[in-house]
């Protein structure tokens, strides 16, 4: 691993790209004495040496040679928290930025060259209708977009062989089987299903018959074998003959006829039984009945009890006639006991596992759950995007914009209209400031409506908090770029998102051309770095443009509300802040981010345009200049309470909101005052209470699981580390 202090960047590029990480892909079962591990196929984790390890040439090449032997040439210089990196070479990875795999190739003959192309030549025949060939002249698609949206289709319609098809439905590996064995399944249970014959096949028969069943292997051809084969067992008759309609055709083709007109065909090779294995402990009658079934002749099921009263007495007294019925009881026993071994060492697995994440966990993220709403939150930006598909005139709206709007929609729609790949494309970095009701929102939305009618793009639009986002029909910066959630009132530190979420995000996002972030006052600094850095990593930019190469817009007045508990949004970073919550994750930008950013202003204000002296109050309160004719308008609005403790004052208050009107909305400074006076209010009524209590629903592994249950439980009556969300809620018919 690279010095973090001396080269940051390589640094980070290693530990992002070529630190593996176990999965189902790449491990693998490998039989170790009588017990089975799991080992990975790529060879990690690596040994720990101090200096350069050449091995053996000869015995190498000829380890490389087997199928299920691993076997390097060499061994690097290692240390023990690098037994996990992949070789790599650091000029390459500096220009690639992406995953470089290095192998030390040891020959020079043409089997070099096969290693090199048999990736690309590697054929994968694919089936693309005509409809989507001809797809790219009935769309508006880019050549870009239609070029994307045919990869995804070939990929997803790959030719697939029938057997890898039904094995891959059914879970069965694509490795370790024999194409010639047969499997064939027996139903060894007490009460059977039958298939039932054919419409065509019921109308022809009789009125009185009763026969409407297909025939099958244990009620219609075991019983009536030939009798050359009447001391057969079921599971041989099973294992070496097949039952045909058609007589056989060929030399040396050993066959029967049969009573009911079928033929019995002799297999040149036994097939596999398959069966339902019971529990000899648990359901002993079930377990011997299919023994009996399976390995004692018989003609008749009644006859298995040879006089008994139950499966297990008629076993037990008939078992040292039936040899083949105790070899197989004694595998089933040995097989039983290797599945009760196997599920105590995945028990002890998943303890061990559980014990390894406790210790590996983050203190600022003690759960170990990242990004798993990721898919739903790229729904929710789909969903708001579809809402522009909808009938809306633009152009009446364009229309209806002053000229400030107007001055700054044309600047957005110049600068996104032209492409990323145009020599004259040059990133547009503003910041929109303006009081209250100068037409913020309106041209938002117009924007993005123009972007997706005009030029089939998507706009994201971001908020710091769910009803400033609410009121644009759009995402908090948070939910919209999976950004770490702040606990216990401390920040939280700036994790990479993983693999399986960036291509997600990628994948939905990958028609962005503009960032639209309002009310811009609440994001702090730290909180504006993140976004900068996680737009880089979904966009793949991480050393070269800000903000990922795309387009963006902030909204948003620094005179109202600051940010909590954070540093404004114009204030740089410093450098312990920056070592503190994003270390070597990413790179101290040479100017702090605020600086790259333009300047215009709405100045026509939009709202309470009937009321002049309102307005103009209102933009005096912003800057902090009252007149005095301002104050005292302001104390006629004074709510006074004569009251001198405070349950009296609560009580006034009361008394006067239950005069206002039914939809007034009552600000306060605290969540506290608002709690007291929710529930002096909720009092007032006669209805019943009723208690909502919320329902935790968790979708994640076991071990996760049991973590997040665990801190749920520790945290109920501190919603400070549940997002605000309290465990239960009291209400009452008729409150708001």
């Amino acid at each position: 691993m690279p010095d973090p202090n001396i080269s940051p960047l390589l640094y980070r590029r290693v530990n992002t790209h070529q630190r593996h990480k176990h999965n189902d892909y790449c491990l693998r079962s490998k039989k170790v004495g009588r017990k089975t591990i799991r080992v990975c196929r790529f060879g990690f984790p690596r040994p720990v040496t101090e200096t350069l390890i050449l091995k053996d040439v000869i015995s190498s090449i000829a380890g490389r040679k087997r199928v299920k032997h691993r076997s390097s040439l060499y061994h690097v210089p290692r240390k023990h928290d690098e037994i996990n990196i992949n070789d790599y070479h650091p000029v390459l990875l500096t220009v690639l930025e992406g995953n470089v795999d290095m192998q030390y190739v040891s020959e020079t003959s043409a089997l070099l060259t096969w290693y090199i192309t048999k990736y690309v030549n590697k054929p994968g025949k694919c089936e693309i209708s005509d409809a989507v060939l001809d797809s790219k002249n009935k769309t508006k698609k880019s050549l870009r977009q239609e070029l994307w949206n045919f990869t995804l289709r070939a990929t997803s319609n790959r030719e697939c062989g029938s057997l890898e098809a039904c094995d891959g439905m059914c879970g069965i590996p694509l490795w370790g089987t024999d194409s010639k064995t047969t499997i064939k399944w027996l139903d060894v249970n007490q009460i059977r299903r039958r298939k039932v014959k054919t419409y065509k096949e019921i109308e022809a028969l009789d009125g009185d018959s009763t026969n409407i069943f297909c025939p099958s292997v244990i009620d219609e051809h075991y019983p009536r074998r030939p009798k050359e084969l009447e001391f057969m067992f079921l599971y041989e008759f099973v294992q070496w003959y097949d039952i045909l309609k058609n007589k056989p055709r060929g030399k040396n083709i050993e066959y029967y006829t049969m009573e009911n007109g079928y033929y019995l065909k002799r297999r040149q090779r036994g097939c596999l039984i398959n069966h339902y294995k019971y529990n000899v402990n648990t359901q002993p009658e079930n377990y011997f009945f299919s023994l009996l079934l399976m390995f004692k002749p018989w003609q008749k099921i009644e006859d298995l009890k040879d006089g008994c009263d139950t499966y297990t007495e008629a076993f037990h007294k008939e078992k040292l006639y039936l040899t083949e019925a105790l070899q197989y009881h004694e595998k089933l026993e040995e097989v039983q006991k290797a599945f009760e071994t196997a599920k105590q060492l995945v028990e002890q697995y998943l303890d061990n596992l559980e014990k390894q994440h406790e210790s590996q966990d983050d203190p600022d993220n003690p759960i170990g759950v990242q990004n798993i709403e990721a898919g739903e939150a790229m729904q929710d930006f789909k969903d708001l995007g579809d809402k522009l598909n909808q009938e809306i005139n633009v152009s009446e709206m364009i229309s209806n914009l002053n000229a400030d709007q107007r001055r700054i929609f044309d600047r957005v729609i110049n600068a996104v209209k032209i492409s990323p790949d145009d020599e004259q494309f040059k990133q547009l970095l503003l910041y929109v400031s303006g009081e209250g009701g100068t037409g913020k929102s309106f041209l938002i939305k117009t924007i993005k409506c123009w972007i997706k009618q005009n030029l089939h793009k998507d706009t994201a639009v971001t908020a710091p908090t769910g009803i400033a986002a609410f009121n644009i029909d759009a995402l908090t910066n948070h939910r919209q770029w999976q950004l770490p959630v702040e606990h216990s009132d401390q920040s939280s530190k700036y994790t990479l998102l993983s693999d399986h979420v960036l291509k997600v995000l990628r994948a939905d996002l990958k028609d962005v051309s503009l960032i639209i972030i309002d009310e811009i006052s609440m994001i702090s600094n730290l909180t504006f770095m993140y976004i900068h850095l996680r737009l880089c990593q979904i966009f793949d930019t991480m050393d070269d443009d800000f903000f990922g190469g795309k387009h963006v817009l902030l909204f948003g007045d620094l005179l109202q509300l600051p940010p909590v508990r954070e540093n404004f949004i114009f204030v740089p970073l410093s450098k312990a802040e920056f070592n503190k919550y994003i270390g070597s994750v990413g790179t101290t930008p040479e100017e702090w981010l605020w600086q790259k950013f333009q300047y215009d202003e709405l100045t026509i204000t939009m709202r309470q345009q009937g009321d002049t002296a309102y307005r103009e109050l209102l933009s005096r309160v912003r800057i902090g200049l009252l007149t005095i004719s301002d104050s005292e308008i302001l104390k006629k609005r004074r709510i006074s309470l004569k009251g001198q403790s405070f349950d009296e004052r609560l009580y006034e208050l009361c008394n006067y909101l239950d005069n206002l009107p039914p939809n007034t909305v009552c600000l306060l400074p605290t969540r506290y005052l608002c709690d007291v006076l929710n529930t002096a209010m909720l009092s007032r009524i006669a209805s019943k209470e009723i208690l909502l209590i919320a329902q935790d629903t968790l979708d994640c592994d076991n071990y996760i699981k049991r973590k997040v249950q665990k801190r749920l439980t520790d945290n109920e009556d501190d919603d400070t580390n549940t997002a605000g969300l309290l465990k239960q809620i009291t209400i009452k018919i008729g409150a708001k």
